[in-house]
């Protein structure tokens, strides 16, 4: 796992010093004179022949995946998307404001009569929607749609590729070759395309009961998949998170009491970005069932609360809409035995967030042990914004036909374990 690790951080710094290394060469050169005798145009090939190569290096991380089975780089593609992104701006930036003065006239004079600037443009204006949407909170919010929105990658990498070799006026065999290692990369991904398409004619023609590919995100933490899992065959997979088997053992209870029997059980934890990446690749179906944390916590904090008989609050202490383990699992049942949640997104969470005050309030009252609460102290740093934690959705109640666990009943659930934290 170390050696993994390493393997990991080695190849960031790779794509971080290869990746900036044009942009360095430049802001060198315009001090030391490697520009030549035309920089504006020097400037603006080496940008643009960076967007391209990073593109297509985007493009190749998922065929790496697959051959290697090193599945941690899927992790590269969104800061390879991004530096692809920084240098068509600047690429962009040069033409309109240094070759053109940013006079708009000649700008729309180009963009209608040169047909290797309309495709260049057009390749920048596909790249912007893919920027914009990068995030955490946007593959949230978007679902599905972010996997289809992504596929654009595509168009801007082909655009790309035929805006170089329109502006190439002699010696056509770099372009050649670009195109070339373009049309492999996406040679190599028709027959995961062919795969989704006839998983997705097959889902339709499944029985209510049938299984799909599930996955319980945990955000904060994230491993690598077991090899194979792309691999279609006879047995269908369901892939459920959590660093231990208890959560995967709800599951599998569950699923039987429904009727369901499960094929097989893997232990795995995804975030968001990744399973989302994976599924746009693999053609597997999934359903993602991301949750902020687990209601375990509360119990440790509140038997913390009662033998100290204090807790120190923060300033802007954050709420956290906890989510119990039988929530999570009832509603991975859910999704299991009922059709129509294949490649969707149900944020798991809690009925209500809560926080340090509202966890020592509810120990006391199990308890009768006062809890004093102390203002001061400082606010842990390096987590999740305070809001995002605190969010809280109707996934467990639309997808079960139960109202979440609150955290007075989880509480009222251990009294026993609280009651052992009274001093004597």
């Amino acid at each position: 796992m170390a050696g993994r690790k390493t393997g990991v951080v080695a190849l960031k710094f790779v794509l971080w010093a290869g990746a900036l290394a044009p942009a360095t060469w430049i802001v060198a050169g315009s001090f030391l004179g490697w520009l030549g005798v035309n920089p504006i145009e020097k400037v603006t090939h080496v940008t643009g022949m960076t967007t391209l190569v990073l593109l297509l290096v985007t493009l190749s991380v998922t065929p790496f995946r697959r051959v290697t089975g090193w599945h941690p780089v899927i992790g590269l593609r969104r800061p390879l998307g991004l530096f692809a992104f920084f240098y068509a701006s600047v690429h962009f930036l040069i033409w309109i404001a240094l070759d053109l003065g940013f006079r708009m006239d000649w700008v729309w004079d180009d963009i209608r009569e040169r047909p290797y600037i309309t495709v260049g443009f057009a390749a920048f204006l596909t790249l912007i929607p893919l920027a914009i949407t990068s995030t955490k909170g946007w593959i949230r919010r978007l679902g599905r749609r972010w996997g289809t929105l992504h596929r654009l990658v595509y168009v801007a990498a082909s655009l790309g590729a035929l805006h170089f070799y329109w502006l190439v006026k002699a010696d056509v065999r770099l372009p050649l070759l670009l195109a070339g290692i373009l049309m492999i990369l996406l040679a190599a991904r028709v027959p995961g395309w062919l795969s989704q398409r006839r998983r997705r004619q097959a889902t339709v023609r499944a029985p209510a009961t049938s299984r799909t590919v599930l996955a319980l995100s945990l955000a904060a933490f994230g491993s690598t998949v077991p090899g194979g899992l792309g691999a279609q065959g006879a047995e269908e997979r369901i892939i459920v998170s959590g660093a231990s088997g208890q959560l995967g053992g709800l599951v599998v209870e569950r699923l039987l009491a429904l009727g369901v029997a499960p094929a097989r059980l893997i232990l795995v934890s995804r975030t968001p970005e990744e399973l989302a990446g994976y599924d746009r690749e693999s053609g597997v179906a999934w359903t993602m069932l991301p949750y902020q944390l687990y209601m375990d916590g509360i119990l440790g904090q509140a038997t913390r609360m009662i033998a100290a008989g204090q807790v120190v609050v923060p300033p802007g202490a954050a709420r956290t809409a906890y989510a119990t383990r039988e929530d999570c699992a009832f509603a991975a049942a859910a999704v299991l035995a009922t059709p129509g949640h294949e490649n969707r997104i149900y944020e798991i969470t809690g009925s209500e967030p809560i926080g340090p005050r509202g966890i020592a309030q509810i120990a006391s009252e199990i308890t009768g042990r006062p809890i004093e609460v102390v203002e001061g102290g400082v606010t842990p740093g390096g987590g999740p914004p305070a809001g995002s934690l605190a969010t809280v959705s109707t996934a467990v109640a639309d997808l079960t036909g139960r109202s979440p666990t609150t955290a007075r009943a989880f509480l009222e659930a251990n009294r026993d374990a609280l009651l052992g934290a009274v001093p004597p």
